[in-house]
């Protein structure tokens, strides 16, 4: 009986030391992924802008 305690107590370390790796990978992509979405933001907002000035000069709005 007491080697079943021991196994079920290891089986429960083993998951917490899971989970405390998981919530350290989750964090880690979580800041990833705001970099990556400001990254793009911004060149969305740059394509936007350099189309937006290629329409100016081809319709000799400058």
């Amino acid at each position: 009986m007491e080697a079943r305690i021991a196994v079920l107590e290891q089986i429960a370390k083993d998951t917490k030391d899971v989970l405390k790796d998981l919530k350290t990978e989750t964090s880690t992509l979580r800041s990833n992924q705001e970099r990556d979405f400001r990254i793009l933001f911004g060149a969305i907002i740059t394509a936007t802008l350099g189309l937006a000035a290629l329409m100016a000069k081809g319709f000799h709005w400058l």
